[in-house]
Formats: C-alpha cells, structure tokens, sequence
C-alpha cells in the first residue's frame, strides 16, 4: 500500500527552512513496513533551506526550488533500496548568488537527477554508494560539480553550460570530479562556454568515460581535461575543440584505448597506458600542439596525426 506524499510549501524573501526527518517514520505511520515514502517540497524565494531524510525502501523525494530564487540550500539523504532523487532549482543574480545541493544516497538501485538552472555559482554534490545512476545539468557561471559513486552498476552525466564551469575543484584533490569505484561505470560529461575543466577518476570494472568540451569565444579560453580509468575495461574519449586545451590522460593495465581530438590554437594531451591491450589515437590541428604517448607492453598501437605550426610528438612504446 503507497503512503501519501507531504506536500511543502514556503515562500518569501526571509529564510525559509524546511527539515523532512526520517521520512520512513513520519509518512508511514501505521502503514506496512514495506510501503513507499514519498516527500515533495516546493519552495518560492531566497534564502530558503530543505532537509529531506529517507530510510527504507522504495523512497521518492521531489524538491524544487522555484526560478528567480538565490542562496537556496537543499539537502536530501536516502538509506535503503529503491531511492529516487529529484531536484530542480532556478536562481538568478550576480556573483555571490550561490544555490547549493547535497544529494546522498546508500543501498541498491539508487537514482539522483538534478537540475540547477541560473546565473552565479551553482554547486552539487553527489554520493552514492550502491546501485547508482546519477545526472546533473547545471547552466550558469563559475558552477561546480562533484559526483561520488561506489559500487555497483553505475552511470554519471554531467552537462554544463555558460562559462567557468568546473567538474572537480582544480585547488583540492580530494575533489575531484566524478569518481566511480567500482563495477560498471561509465560517465559522460559535456561541457560548452569558456574556461572550463574536468577531472574524472574511474577505478576499476567496465569503465567506458566520454569527455566532449566546445569552445566559445577567444583566448583564455582554458579546457582542461584528467581522466585517470586504473584498470579494467578501460576506454576513453575526449574531445575538445581547443583553444587553450591540454588532456592528460592515464589507464593502467587491462584492456585501455583512448581517443583524443583536438582542434586550433596551443592544444597538448599525454597519454600514458601501461598494458595491457592498448590504442591510443591523439589528432591535434593548427597553432602549438605536443603529443606525448607512453605505451608499456602488450599489444600497443598508436596514431598521431598533427596539423600546422611548432608540432612535436614522442610515442614510446615497450613491445608486446
């Protein structure tokens, strides 16, 4: 038998708080054990804050944070199977405007999508240990984002727009991207606008990874790439349309492969793969370019191709 969901609703300019405790007890008392929780909040302002918690199996949580609102927080956590995470907030404003979210999740078949739609310094952070699949879709400026999955058959898409957008923090290594540790993976991230990065460590299992940047407008237009992948399936793509660019690019052992493209103006890329099946393919084009690959056994292969201006390319390879 489904429980009701709780319906919240809070508006206005002054601090608006919202805390959704151990949604398990508080919407299904007197209901079987088994039944499904369901929590919506809708909140209309600034300065608003929501706490959802959820423990049990088969919870749902809808929190939207309506456009036009600014220093919003939302915090949902979930213990148990069968999560779903659903998270919408709009903001608009200046520098400082800052919308936060906190999504955590454990147990089987967890699910998080979010949506952050505005102007200034977004930011989410993602956990899921178990059975994840995670999406985050950001629009705005100076934004970032962190995904953290462990375990089981996860999945992660990040999408941002604008410019100065960061997936990863480039001043704290504990920060770093989207992480997946752990049987299945994949990750797809896209990111458009200027001076953006990216840094992606995938651990082991099916691995896959899919890195698209494009650029827009002139110079200082940074794009910075890391995927690490340490071991097993192994694969890699990225592709940037350059400007200030740089990739470096890492798989250690198993199956690996690897494609960088790249296009005008200083460019780099480095990939190292250490055994065991290798590929790697780097195309660069027009202006400074530098190619760096190290492959260290098994089957190796490589494929540079280089387009006008200072060139450069070191492949070592060690033999199958």
């Amino acid at each position: 038998m489904k429980s009701k969901g709780i319906m919240a609703l809070g508006g206005g300019t002054l601090k608006n708080a919202i805390w959704l405790a151990t949604s398990a007890c508080v919407l299904v008392m007197g209901a079987p054990a088994m039944a499904q929780n369901a929590s919506t909040v809708t909140q209309d302002g600034s300065d608003s804050q929501v706490d959802v918690t959820q423990t049990g199996s088969g919870n749902e949580s809808t929190v939207t944070q309506e456009v036009g609102s600014t220093f919003n927080f939302a915090t949902i956590t979930q213990d148990g199977t069968d999560a779903i995470s659903t998270l919408t907030q709009g903001s608009t404003g200046g520098a400082t405007q800052t919308n936060s979210v906190t999504v955590s999740q454990s147990g089987n078949g967890a699910e998080s999508i979010i949506s952050q739609d505005g102007n200034n310094r977004l930011e989410v952070v993602v956990t899921q240990i178990g059975d994840s699949f995670s999406q985050v879709t950001q629009s705005g400026r100076i934004n970032r984002i962190e995904v953290l999955q462990d375990g089981d058959s996860n999945s992660s898409t990040v999408t941002q727009s604008n410019r100065r957008n960061f997936t990863g923090n480039t001043q704290d290594m504990d920060d770093n991207g989207v992480i997946q540790i752990g049987n299945s993976n994949i990750s797809t991230v896209t990111q458009t606008g200027r001076r953006k990065s990216v840094f992606l460590i995938q651990n082991g299992d099916g691995n896959d990874s899919s890195i698209t940047q494009t650029v827009n407008g002139g110079g200082g237009n940074r794009s910075v790439v890391t995927i690490d992948q340490l071991a097993n399936g192994g694969v890699s793509v990225v592709n940037q349309a350059a400007i200030d660019s740089f990739v470096d690019l890492m798989q250690t052992d198993v199956s690996n492969s690897s494609t960088v493209t790249q296009s005008g103006e200083d460019q780099d890329a480095d990939i190292l793969q250490s055994g065991t099946n290798s590929t790697s393919v780097i195309d660069q084009s027009g202006l400074n370019n530098f190619s760096d690959i190290i492959q260290s056994g098994d089957f190796d292969f490589s494929d540079v191709t280089q387009g006008g201006t200072n060139n450069t390319a070191t492949v070592s390879q060690n033999g199958g």
